[in-house]
């Protein structure tokens, strides 16, 4: 949610948010990603920050994938395996979200050979963002990452992480990304899985 600076501190976010709030009331778990500013107006409604998340961007990425570990472009059948590996990472169903990524965005959906591993990717008006990256292990995690940056360098592109994820953050930097800004993952209701 973006509220325009001029329209802001005025309660349009907390109404918007209450308004989605109403509308998934039989919902366990509202899980959400804000930025500092932004988590005071969530935390105003009950949520409650889980983890800190760095988002990351860079003109030109050159990561270098790890040897041995190849990568091909998502078919229909592995999405919906990768719609399920996401649910049971993530702790729920994002699958309207992930089967409209892979209708409008395809082209930038990767699998591991291996299976051990996927990423989704869609456009933004500033960035292609490769997004929803599920791995059992870092060199997977790496491999993938690096394959998506090479699809398209028309965009700078960006990949969101938790800060938890510090190898991980290495490995994006040593291929040109930079932080750009903090959030914090957001929770309301039950606990889901880390």
């Amino acid at each position: 949610m973006i509220v325009k600076e001029e329209f802001r501190r005025r309660g349009f976010a907390t109404q918007m948010v209450e308004h989605v709030l109403d509308l998934t009331h039989d919902y366990k778990t509202k899980r959400l990603h804000a930025t500092p500013d932004g988590s005071k107006v969530y935390a105003k409604l009950g949520f409650e920050p889980r983890r800190h998340i760095s988002f990351f961007a860079c003109e030109e990425p050159h990561l270098i994938a790890p040897a041995g570990i190849t990568v091909h472009p998502m078919t229909a059948a592995e999405q919906q395996l990768a719609v399920k590996r996401d649910a049971e990472c993530f702790g729920f169903s994002r699958h309207n979200l992930l089967n409209f990524n892979y209708a409008e965005f395809g082209q930038f959906a990767l699998c591991a050979d291996s299976g051990k591993g996927h990423i989704w990717g869609r456009r933004w008006k500033k960035y292609r963002q490769m997004a929803a990256l599920v791995s059992e292990d870092l060199p997977t995690a790496m491999a993938l990452a690096a394959a998506a940056a090479e699809l398209d360098k028309s965009q700078p592109q960006s990949i969101i992480t938790y800060d938890s994820q510090k190898e991980f953050q290495e490995y994006l930097q040593s291929g040109g990304f930079k932080p750009v800004r903090e959030m914090l993952d957001m929770i309301l209701g039950e606990d889901v899985p880390e």
